[in-house]
Formats: C-alpha cells, sequence, structure tokens
C-alpha cells in the first residue's frame, strides 16, 4: 500500500477529530447517545441526540431538519445568500420574526461556534392560544456571502427540558466546505 501524500489525509483526520468530539456533546459524554448527521452536498455537519430524527429536507432554503422523538420540537438548517452587512441582515431579521410571528426579543448575543461569527436570538412568540419559544442562530460564511440560518422552537412549557438540546445542536454545526453552501 502507497503512502498518502499528508496534503489528502489531513482533511480526513482533521473531520474524524471534530466528529469524535461532537459525538461527546450530548449525554455528557456517554458514548452512543449521538448521531452526527452530514449533508456532503451542501458541505455541513451537526451532531444530534440518536432519539431525535434528522432528515434532508429540500424545501426552498430549508435544507435539513431534525425534530424531537414526540414531534413538539425542531431544528431546521436553512442556506440563504446575503449582501448586507451582518449587523442589518440581524436587525431586518429580528423585525421580521416579530412582525411575522407576533415575536417578543428576549436575548440577543454574539458567539464563535468553530471559529464562524454567529448571532444568537431568542423570541417568545404566540400561536393559536400557545406560547412558543424560538431560537435562532445567524451564522455567517462571508467567504461565500451565504448564512445558514438554524430556527428552532418548541412550546414555552417545554423550554426547560428542549431548549438545552436545540442550543447543543446549534452549536455543533460544523462548516465543512464553504463553497458548497
Amino acid at each position: 500500500m502507497r503512502d498518502l501524500p499528508m496534503i489528502r489525509t489531513y482533511p480526513l483526520f482533521l473531520l474524524f477529530c471534530i466528529l469524535s468530539c461532537a459525538t461527546r456533546i450530548f449525554a455528557g459524554g456517554i458514548p452512543g447517545t449521538s448521531a452526527t448527521f452530514i449533508d456532503s452536498e451542501h458541505g455541513y455537519s451537526f451532531t444530534y441526540p440518536k432519539q431525535w430524527q434528522a432528515r434532508l429536507y429540500r424545501s426552498g432554503i430549508v435544507v435539513s431538519e431534525v425534530n424531537s422523538p414526540n414531534g413538539h420540537a425542531g431544528v431546521q438548517f436553512r442556506i440563504i445568500k446575503y449582501n448586507i452587512t451582518d449587523k442589518t441582515f440581524t436587525a431586518n431579521y429580528i423585525n421580521a420574526i416579530e412582525d411575522d410571528l407576533s415575536a417578543r426579543l428576549l436575548t440577543q448575543s454574539q458567539d464563535k461556534i468553530h471559529g464562524r461569527q454567529c448571532i444568537e436570538l431568542s423570541f417568545q412568540a404566540q400561536r393559536g392560544g400557545s406560547q412558543y419559544y424560538l431560537y435562532q442562530l445567524l451564522c455567517f460564511i462571508p467567504e461565500v456571502s451565504k448564512l445558514i440560518i438554524i430556527q428552532a422552537g418548541c412550546k414555552a412549557a417545554e423550554k426547560a427540558a428542549v431548549a438545552p438540546i436545540i442550543h447543543q445542536i446549534s452549536k455543533s454545526l460544523v462548516v465543512l466546505d464553504p463553497e458548497k453552501l
């Protein structure tokens, strides 16, 4: 067997390391409690609890989703192109969520996830007489002028149990190949 050049094996080794670390995120690092979803067509991955269901979901800008076992909570991954500043996009996005969903912004913060600048947003909304917790993660990929938006939500009564899982799924996002987004 001939040796492969280091330049070819390094990306595979790096991917293995990232996925191994991501698997330990859920349930305090107990092996076998999480799974990794890889969308090779769009060049990203995320980790989620094994009891949840992840799938490709090609519906316009939505490219994948993961849902809780009871179907009461879900996380959608969306990819869009943007041509304005991150700050302007975020302000416009917040206004749209507040107007379209009659939501109230609860929190807004900045974070870096795997070296990527991200904005975390949480909202309270009301639909059909029920209160909902909505979570949004805006992950900017400036080298290709694209944005991964992670939209998630659950009934407000389930927030304490579900929000930590939604946050872990969102923060496990890894952009494997920005050119594929």
